[in-house]
């Protein structure tokens, strides 16, 4: 039987009852996170179709709209596009009247508008995948806009006291070009606004702009500018809260190796779901286009542990947690031990290191109770990409869905570039072997192009207990065959 350390129960008691006697107002816009699949806040309801383990995040949520993501882990950008969602807002907008709802997939980068009509109590239905959206909702005529996404240049300095020029991706829904003005603001003391005021002119319609000019400066070493975005046209506001993840260190992470193809792996029970081994690659200890790189710090105890890397760069297509499987794609703050290198890198790839390991000495106390996570060193990695692309695509989750009498095949690959071709076998071990090719054009069943979900649909299958397999080829031509991604039960 497990063992938990108590601390000062009346303590603790007496903090919670006061807290609940002087409650605070609640936030707007506010955030939430909720592990189950369905559930209600604050008058929103949300239903998914998800099975697997995961998070439902609603963010920034207001009246103007919010955003929503199906996530692996919360504080990871690690989508499941393949999620079916329906979401019912709260009763804030006339019955019966008709908004325009501007929907962008930041999985895929497009842009769609939708006449949504709120029911009789004032509620709008909208349905989506599990990727990441950020929602605008309008009457008719109405401007339309929202921060999508905060970030910095790639190649800024990562050095305190340091002026860091930020980038920010203004979303225009409207139906005609707006003039805004943007400003920004910090709770945080340590952080000087160095410019956080511009007037963008003529941002286009049912578009994403990239606005620039606004600079900040941190005074300290840390990993987040907690951050508040006010647009406005003149008779409309927008308020969102961001923190930018920037890693700002003044030296370089020593003692490391580079991991490219180790065969070190964890596994949980169902084979669908094995974790990645810990890199893929040819195993020179160099980085190479395509490949799955994990540096590793130490020696602590005599084990190198994996990394955990920041990176904002577009030589890197995608980072993964070391436990679970769901990548965050290029264009997200990207966090995670595994960087994926895009195929045509080539030079240095910066980013900040944070090396951290489990201390099991000593004794939990309330001012301290993770005590098992200790930093050992913080720095800037490096890497250099060298050679070609000759790793191929790497297929890392599979999932099959009912759709009326027929079944949706959908499977998840990693590539640095571009997978020409992907197929799936279905063994029952009682008939022949079911083949189908793949597709990631949003077509032939497949959901939502270039989401690096391929799909299929499987028309009208038995019903039983298949197996999958599958292989898939790269634009290079290198080509995996056969790779085990478990079973699939399917219910009459």
């Amino acid at each position: 039987m497990g063992q938990h350390n108590l601390y000062d129960i009346p303590s603790m008691m007496d903090f919670f009852l006061t807290r609940f006697a002087n409650s605070v107002a609640l936030p707007d816009p506010w955030t939430y996170v909720n592990a189950f699949p369905d559930f209600s806040i604050r008058g929103y309801s949300v239903h998914t179709d998800r099975t697997d383990r995961g998070f439902t995040v609603l963010k920034n949520v207001q009246v103007s709209g919010f955003e929503f993501a199906v996530v692996e882990l919360p504080g990871f950008k690690l989508t499941q596009p393949y999620i079916a969602a329906t979401i019912t807002t709260d009763a804030l907008y006339t019955p019966n009247a008709e908004y325009h709802v501007v929907d962008l997939n930041k999985g895929t980068g497009t842009v769609t508008v939708r006449t949504i009509a709120a029911d009789q109590s004032g509620r709008l239905k909208i349905h989506i995948d599990g990727n990441a959206h950020i929602f605008t909702i309008n009457e008719p005529g109405e401007a339309a806009f929202m921060v999508a996404g905060i970030d910095y240049d790639d190649g800024a300095s990562l050095d305190p006291n340091t002026s860091l020029p930020l980038e920010l991706d203004i979303l225009n829904g409207s139906r005609s070009p707006l003039d805004l003005v943007v400003t920004l603001t910090t709770s945080d003391t340590n952080i000087t606004i160095v410019d956080g005021s511009e007037n963008v002119a003529g941002l286009p319609a049912s578009h994403v702009s990239t606005v620039t000019g606004i600079v900040v400066r941190r005074k300290y070493e840390g990993l987040g500018i907690p951050l508040t975005v006010t647009l406005s046209n003149g008779s409309k506001t927008v308020i969102q809260h961001f923190t930018v993840p920037y890693g700002v260190v003044n030296n370089t992470l020593s003692k490391t190796l580079i991991s490219d193809g180790s065969q070190r792996e964890q596994k949980v029970p169902n084979n669908a779901l094995n974790y990645l081994p810990l890199s893929i690659g040819n195993r020179d200890q160099t980085v190479n286009p395509g490949e799955l790189i994990t540096v590793l710090g130490g020696p602590v105890l005599g084990e190198y542990d994996p990394i955990f890397l920041t990176c904002v760069n577009d030589n890197v297509v995608a980072t993964l947690p070391f436990f679970g499987k769901e990548p965050t794609w290029i264009g997200e703050y990207m966090r995670g031990t595994k960087v994926l290198i895009k195929s045509d890198a080539s030079g240095d790839i910066e980013m900040f290191g944070k090396h951290e390991v489990q201390d099991m000495n000593g004794s939990p106390t309330q001012s301290n109770p993770a005590y098992f996570h200790r930093t050992i060193h913080t720095g800037k990695v490096t890497l250099s990409v060298t050679g070609m692309d000759q790793t191929p695509p790497l297929p890392v989750r599979a999932k099959v869905r009912k759709a009326a009498n027929d079944a949706l095949v959908m499977v998840q690959i990693l590539d640095g570039g571009t997978v020409s071709s992907t197929q799936a076998t279905l063994h029952s071990g009682t008939g022949p072997a079911i083949s189908l090719e793949l597709s990631d054009d949003g077509n032939h069943g497949d959901l939502t192009a270039g989401d690096r979900v391929f799909s299929a649909l499987w028309i009208a299958p038995i019903s039983g207990v298949y197996r999958i397999s599958v292989s898939a080829t790269d634009e290079f031509g290198n080509s995996t065959v056969g790779i085990d991604m478990g079973t699939a039960h399917i219910i009459p």
